[in-house]
C-alpha cells in the first residue's frame, strides 16, 4: 500500500539468492532474490542501528533497526557476488594459500585461539578445496 510496515524479520544469504523473510500478523512474507538479478546494496547506521536495502529490478526490500549480525560481512559478501560477479580471492584462496592458511590456523590452536576441534573443522574445509 506504499506504507512501512515494521515487523521483525531476517535477510539470509546464499551462494545464489538473498531470502528476505517476515514474520505477520497472520502469517508471513517471504521474498527470494537471485544475486544475479541484485543490481545494488544499500546501508545505513543510524541511532536505532543499522539498515540495509535490498534492490533488484524494481523491487525492494528493507530492514532496518538490525543490532545484531555481522552487518559489515553480509555487506560484503553480497558486493562480492551480486550481478553474477566472480567470487574475490580473499572470499575463496587459491589452492596455493590453503598450506599457508593451515599453517595460520595452526599456530592459531597452538597458542590455545582456536579448539582442537575448531582446528580439525577448518582444515579439513581448507583441504576439501585441494
Amino acid at each position: 500500500m506504499g506504507t512501512d510496515v515494521i515487523r521483525d524479520g531476517i535477510f539470509v544469504a546464499t551462494e545464489k539468492r538473498v531470502i528476505f523473510y517476515a514474520k505477520k500478523l497472520m502469517g508471513y512474507d517471504l521474498e527470494s532474490f537471485p544475486l544475479r538479478n541484485i543490481s545494488s546494496v544499500e546501508r545505513s547506521k543510524g541511532l536505532m542501528g543499522h539498515k540495509v536495502t535490498i534492490i533488484v529490478s524494481g523491487n525492494e526490500a528493507t530492514l532496518k533497526w538490525i543490532n545484531q549480525g555481522e552487518v559489515s560481512s553480509f555487506i560484503e559478501y553480497l558486493n562480492d557476488r551480486i550481478g553474477n560477479r566472480e567470487p574475490t580471492s580473499k572470499n575463496f584462496p587459491d589452492k596455493s594459500d590453503i598450506p599457508d592458511q593451515t599453517e595460520k590456523l595452526s599456530i592459531l590452536k597452538n597458542k590455545g585461539i582456536l579448539t582442537e576441534d575448531e582446528f580439525t573443522k577448518k582444515k579439513n574445509e581448507l583441504l576439501s578445496r585441494l
